[in-house]
């Protein structure tokens, strides 16, 4: 419970940031209707409180933003709350999340693909973070997440839009060109694009619908327009299959349904198409549950084989099987399912290898057997950690072996601690559970380093933290303090660095630290200090060059809190006359919407009411996922691919596959962006014809599956993929040396 001094102080800070609204408010509203001068200007009738009155400014969109069209009272910072402030926040910042979400949605329907993508860019996540931290406030993470289900599936959707109609338009290629064998390929793909489109718009609806329930933003016009998209897609998908492939039956018997892995049910099957002509005599590929099998079709297209569910959930009461086609078969895919009742089995794991001690940074290795009576375990994916902590994942081959080799987290205490393999599913058809032996983490100390700039009335502290020798400590929390109270709370980047901007308000004390709590984990803490001292921030320990106070011309006047503001709210540097996305020079915002400041303000004011919780609390700090940002391949990297496979990390082989063509490749494709997903490198190699399209086909495939859909338990097919990559390299390294 607060003491009464505490609650005083909390209120008073509460009346302040009201107050600073106010004020912000008063200057960009005087700023709109004309420049302020020395005299005084007429300040319009005066409310009961004594605070004048202004006519209401529009929002972005033109409208009104109050429903009195002439005047709107002015709250007395007495009776203004922190709901209100950040209810205003919260409302502005779900309106241009919903107008990009729309703007994108009528951009896709007009085949604008670029455009539509770019609506849901960086500028879309930084505001995602901004709305998902205030939703977080007020314990409602259920908004903020159907926004971002929302973006991503449209993001999915607006990709296969633009695949289906590039592969559309070399299907119709290659009919032109009477290459039959090709257009069935391409058939195939246009089939398997359309599901992918269907999947994605069906969520985009489903997450529109609920944000037109919670909010109150229209999505009814993007609903339209993205269901227009799908059908177009779903309409021409099935004129094609119709012309170039036949439609196969799946018929599916079993004797009993009772299966494990040392006890497989037997699945009985007949390929027909669906006048009930077999598909005979033909070698396919079947697929059940989490297995693949390739077998053989009978004179009656019958065939019959063996499941051992391995990944399967004991939980399951059906398992599906498919027919599988090959990339240029003439016959659809079908399947069916069976009922089935899954027995766990535990398997045995045999450590033949293991890293006796490490610190942060360094490769742990295991490598061993996982077998169940003897029987090797094929395709089974694997975890290997400590104290229920995974920092590394493998497969074991089709013989039962793993090899897994990953670095060591800083999550993971110093000491001796038991080196653990267990399987990533605990509800799996196969148990894996084995304590080995105990291997000794050793604790790394640290450096962290404190750099402040003075930033007109505000200040920027930035800083590293790394090893002693130098390596970078990625994802770590940095605590900033002024005198004594914490300000903010970051997490290190890819290459240790941190940056945290302090408002003026903050700006209070001539002591300024930061701080990295190591406890909990292999790093030691480091702590470092800059003081204020003759106008000039330094280091105790070492002088600062970088920063100081002077260092920057400040804006003055409005266009200085307008910087502040604009610095909080949109992430730019912000201040002072330092470059921006809005330019080099110092900007002028005294024409600035009513909009802009009520936002800036709110953010400011969530920002201090977290701050001030955190230092009254311990709260554990909220780890984020990083994207992957490795360094790109060396394309003769592809032609150790084949040692990861046999150590079972099929899903590491293909990435590296994929990584080196895309690095051997890509200077040769004219205005190639160096980095690009998947697609848009697949589809600039078929714009510029310089790649073989039958193994780029094959690569680019079985690294979606692999990397991006459910883990694959396809060695042969990812190996079918890792001899197209050192194909597509051999070619290219001949083609440089000619």
């Amino acid at each position: 419970m607060c003491s009464d001094r505490e609650d005083s102080t909390v209120q008073g800070s509460h009346r302040w940031v009201a107050v600073s609204l106010l004020v912000a408010l008063a200057v960009v509203v005087s700023g709109v209707a004309g420049p302020v001068t020395a005299q005084t200007q007429d300040a319009g009738p005066r409310d009961s409180d004594g605070f004048a009155q202004q006519s209401t400014p529009e929002n972005a969109t033109g409208t009104a933003e109050a429903a009195n069209n002439s005047t709107a009272r002015h709250v007395n910072p007495d009776n203004a709350t922190d709901e209100e402030t950040i209810s205003e926040l919260e409302r502005v910042l779900a309106e241009r999340l919903s107008g990009r979400l729309n703007e994108s949605a009528a951009r896709l329907s007009e085949g604008e693909y670029n455009r539509a993508q770019g609506e849901l860019d960086e500028e879309y996540a930084d505001l995602l973070s901004k709305y998902a931290e205030i939703e977080a406030e007020r314990g409602n993470e259920e908004l903020a997440s159907e926004f971002e289900r929302a973006a991503i599936e449209q993001r999915n959707l607006t990709l296969a839009a633009q695949e289906f109609n590039e592969t559309l338009e070399a299907y119709q290629e290659a009919k032109r060109r009477g290459d039959e064998e090709e257009a069935r390929r391409l058939a195939h793909r246009l089939n398997n694009i359309s599901t992918r489109a269907n999947v994605s718009e069906d969520r985009v609806r489903e997450a529109y619908t609920n944000l037109s329930r919670e909010t109150d933003e229209n999505f009814s016009e993007a609903r339209t327009r993205v269901a227009a998209v799908e059908e177009n897609l779903t309409s021409t998908r099935n004129e094609i299959v119709a012309a170039e492939l036949r439609a196969t039956r799946l018929t599916l018997t079993t004797d009993d349904s009772h299966a494990s892995f040392v006890d497989p049910m037997r699945v009985e099957g007949r390929l027909t198409l669906p006048n009930g002509s077999a598909v005979a005599e033909r070698e396919i590929t079947v697929a059940v549950g989490d297995r693949r099998y390739r077998t053989q079709t009978d004179s009656e297209g019958r065939f019959q084989l063996d499941y051992r569910p391995t990944t399967l959930s004991v939980n399951a009461s059906e398992v599906t099987v498919r027919y599988v086609p090959d990339g240029a078969s003439v016959y659809t895919a079908s399947n069916g399912t069976l009922p089935i009742s899954v027995e766990q089995v535990t398997a045995t794991v045999d450590v033949e290898e293991r890293t006796d001690r490490a610190a942060y940074g360094e490769q742990v290795v295991a490598r061993g057997t996982l077998s169940v009576d003897g029987r090797p375990v094929p395709n089974y994916p694997l975890s290997i950690g400590t104290g229920g902590q995974s920092f590394v994942t493998s497969q074991t081959t089709g013989e039962g072996s793993f090899s897994a080799n990953g670095s060591l987290p800083a999550s993971v205490p110093s000491g001796e601690r038991p080196l653990e393999v267990e399987s990533t599913r605990s509800d799996a058809a196969v148990a894996v559970s084995a304590r080995g032996e105990d291997f000794v983490v050793e604790s790394t100390p640290t450096n962290l380093t404190l750099s402040v700039r003075q930033n007109g009335s505000s200040a920027v502290a930035t800083g590293r933290l790394t090893t002693e020798d130098g390596q970078a400590i990625e994802g770590q929390p940095v605590r900033l303090s002024v005198g004594g109270e914490t300000v903010e709370r970051v997490e290190t980047d890819a290459d240790g660095r941190y940056e945290i901007r302090v408002g003026s308000g903050d700006v209070g004390s001539p002591t300024m630290a930061a701080a990295f709590d190591g406890s909990g984990s292999n790093l030691e803490s480091s702590r470092a200090t800059a003081r204020l001292a003759d106008g000039s921030w330094s280091n105790e320990s070492e002088a600062n060059a970088s920063g100081g106070i002077g260092g920057e011309e400040a804006p003055s006047g409005t266009n200085r809190l307008m910087n502040s503001l604009f610095g909080w709210l949109f992430g730019s540097e912000g201040g002072g006359g330092g470059g921006s996305e809005f330019g080099d020079e110092p900007r002028d915002f005294t024409g600035v919407g009513i909009v802009a400041v009520v936002l800036a303000s709110g953010w400011f004011l969530v920002r201090r009411l977290r701050s001030r919780r955190e230092n009254e609390t311990n709260d554990v700090e909220e780890e984020t996922e990083s994207e992957d940002t490795s360094e790109t391949e060396s394309p003769t990297a592809v032609f150790t691919a084949d040692e990861l496979l046999e150590r079972g990390r099929v899903e590491q082989a293909i990435r590296l596959a994929y990584r080196s063509v895309q690095t051997a490749v890509t200077p040769m494709l004219d205005g190639s962006r160096r980095r690009q997903t998947h697609r848009q490198f697949y589809r600039a190699c078929r714009r510029s014809g310089i790649a073989p399209q039958d193994d780029l086909d094959t690569l680019i495939e079985t690294y979606e599956v692999a990397v991006y859909g459910e883990q694959t338990d396809d060695a042969g097919r990812v190996h079918e993929a890792v001899e197209a990559a050192q194909r597509l390299v051999r070619q290219f390294r001949e083609d440089d040396a000619e």
